[in-house]
């Protein structure tokens, strides 16, 4: 008859493995081939849209980084103020004076029915001269002299092209901040390439004006306080004219507007809001637990042979552990280099346990949370 210590074992082992493979679709980015530069194409002009509230000072240091790209084809920027009250019109005022390819607009204070952010970003596509134009807010930097070049290859994937998703990571953040935007990123970026855009990051998002004309911009969630880009793209992405880049030249950085766990909850209501995509919802849940399940497990199977002096399977039982540790981190890790970003030490992988927690800590604040709080006018 077999032992209670070898059903306990061979349980231990089924949630380990499970928990393994599943960990692996963090990997999928780092498993994508190589994008290479294609030659002799001739690249679109586009629009930079950028909008602002209150961001002097970020438009300041993140402006020439965006109108000193090195792109071969016409490129603008255009900033819109929502209703700034610093000195952000006089900044840019003078900025036009020295470069040729910034202009600006604003929100009239007149507005009414829908979001600021909406109406800016509907003002800023209607009043692009190309056709296409790149989403970003006051706080986003290119990583590199080169971002725009890389976006504009991948707006050249096919004549279907239509929405661009390319990868962000905060800015000077804390560590925490940074591993669980990325630990995202990786999940997003990795089933957008497959099925279309399930949501984006906080920006970096191209899109193509005649979309967003076609179907009316954000008529159909024009009230929400959040989600703009991330419920259009989520309405509007599938996988025929959507293209990802994953080139590191294409990462932007970008400084948070607000506490992570307010946009966390805020996200809870965009959810609502998204259309079904039950396969990356399923896949979320099951990465996201993974790690936490598996470690549960092997901590109590260790205790419990322990307590039986079963030496040799608890011995097992930790190995299998640290072997899918090591599997988990090297997922993630490949992935985060392919996006030319620094690889975390294995340790930083004990905050992936708390992302659950951080889950079920938003959605109840969500559901206490009137009603009213994410139907604003503001930003």
């Amino acid at each position: 008859m077999i032992g209670l210590q070898w059903i306990i074992m061979a349980a231990d082992a089924a949630i380990t493995l499970s928990a393994t493979l599943n960990s692996l679709a963090l990997g999928r980015i780092g498993r994508m081939k190589s994008q290479k530069r294609p030659l002799g194409i001739n690249y679109p002009p586009l629009t930079i849209v950028v909008t602002a509230h209150n961001q002097a000072e970020e438009l300041r240091k993140h402006l020439p980084t965006l109108l000193l790209q090195d792109y071969p084809s016409e490129f603008e920027v255009v900033v819109v103020d929502m209703a700034s009250t610093d000195e952000t019109l006089p900044m840019l005022e003078k900025m036009e004076e020295e470069y040729p390819s910034l202009r600006h607009t604003f929100t009239p204070d007149t507005a009414r029915d829908i979001s600021l952010e909406r109406l800016a970003l509907t003002l800023g596509i209607r009043s692009a001269s190309f056709p296409w134009t790149i989403l970003l807010h006051a706080g986003c930097r290119p990583a590199s002299p080169y971002w725009l070049r890389r976006m504009g290859e991948a707006m050249l994937k096919d004549n279907d092209t239509r929405i661009v998703v390319a990868p962000v990571c905060p800015d000077h953040s804390e560590k925490g901040d940074e591993y669980t935007t990325l630990w995202n990123e990786l999940l997003w970026l990795s089933y957008a390439a497959k099925h279309g855009a399930y949501r984006t990051g906080a920006c970096n998002v191209a899109y193509r004006r005649d979309l967003f004309m076609q179907h009316h911009g954000f008529a159909s969630h024009s009230l929400l306080a959040g989600g703009a880009i991330d419920i259009m793209v989520n309405h509007h992405s599938v996988s025929r004219n959507t293209a990802v880049t994953i080139r590191p030249e294409s990462l932007m950085l970008y400084t948070l507007v607000a506490e992570e766990s307010d946009v966390h909850i805020m996200y809870m209501e965009t959810r609502r809001h998204l259309k079904c995509h039950h396969l990356f919802r399923i896949q979320y849940a099951m990465v996201a637990a993974a790690l936490p399940v598996s470690v549960i497990s092997t901590v109590a199977t260790i205790i419990w042979m322990a307590l039986h002096a079963h030496w040799w399977l608890m011995a097992a039982a930790a190995l299998l552990m640290a072997m899918q540790w090591g599997m988990y981190h090297r997922a993630y890790a490949r992935s985060v280099r392919i996006l030319g970003l620094q690889a975390p030490n294995p340790f930083a992988h004990l905050r992936a346990i708390l992302i659950p927690l951080a889950d079920m800590r938003a959605w109840i604040r969500h559901r206490i949370m009137g009603s009213k709080t994410f139907r604003k006018k503001f930003v």
